[in-house]
C-alpha cells in the first residue's frame, strides 16, 4: 500500500516491522526478503533512524542464516548511519554486534576494537541494560584472548547476581578498560 501511494517512508517501515515479525518467528529467509527492500528504500530514501535499525537487523539475520561476512557489512553500514545521524544507543549496539560477529569469526583484534567503541558510547548514555550487556559480551571476548584478569574484573563486577552491580560500578569499570 505504501508504494502505491509513493511513501517511501511508510514502506521503509513497513517491510522492517514485517521482518522483525518474521525473525521473531525464527522465518530468517522470509524476513531476508523484507529486509533486503528495506534496505534497498534505504538506499533510495537516504539515511533515517530507520535504516540504522534495518541494517543492524539485516546484519543478525545474515548471522543467524550463517552469513557472518554480509552480517559484519549491514553492522558498519548502520553504525555509520547511526554516527552520521548522532544516534549514540544505535551505534553502541552496533558495534557490540559488529564486535561480537568479528570475534566468532576469530578477528579479535577487529572486535576488541568494536567492544571499545561499544564501552564509548555507553558512557554517553545512562542506559543500565545497554551497559550491562555490552560488558558480559566484552568479558566474553577477553576470555577467548585468554586475558583471565581483565575477564575476571568484569565477571567481578557483574556477580554473583548481574541486575544487583550498580551503573556506577559498570561506568567506572567500562572507563577503566578504556584506560
Amino acid at each position: 500500500i505504501y508504494a502505491d501511494q509513493g511513501s517511501r517512508w511508510g514502506l521503509q517501515i513497513s517491510v522492517k516491522c514485517k521482518a522483525r515479525a518474521k525473525m521473531g518467528l525464527e522465518l530468517y529467509e522470509q524476513a531476508e526478503e523484507d529486509l533486503l527492500e528495506g534496505i534497498r528504500v534505504t538506499d533510495e530514501i537516504g539515511a533515517t533512524h530507520n535504516s540504522t535499525e534495518t541494517y543492524l537487523m539485516a546484519g543478525n539475520m545474515f548471522n543467524e542464516l550463517g552469513k557472518p561476512e554480509r552480517a559484519v557489512g549491514c553492522f558498519q553500514k548502520g553504525i555509520r548511519i547511526a554516527e552520521d545521524l548522532e544516534m549514540a544507543y544505535w551505534a553502541a549496539r552496533g558495534y557490540v554486534s559488529l564486535a561480537t560477529t568479528t570475534a566468532e569469526l576469530g578477528r579479535t583484534d577487529e572486535s576488541e576494537k568494536g567492544f571499545r567503541k561499544a564501552l564509548e558510547y555507553c558512557l554517553k548514555l545512562d542506559d543500565r541494560d545497554l551497559l550491562e550487556g555490552t560488558l558480559q559480551s566484552y568479558r566474553e571476548l577477553l576470555e577467548k584472548q585468554g586475558n583471565h584478569e581483565g575477564a575476571t574484573r568484569v565477571a567481578d563486577c557483574l556477580s554473583p547476581e548481574p541486575d544487583s552491580a550498580s551503573l556506577d560500578s559498570m561506568r567506572n569499570l567500562a572507563k577503566d578498560l578504556l584506560d
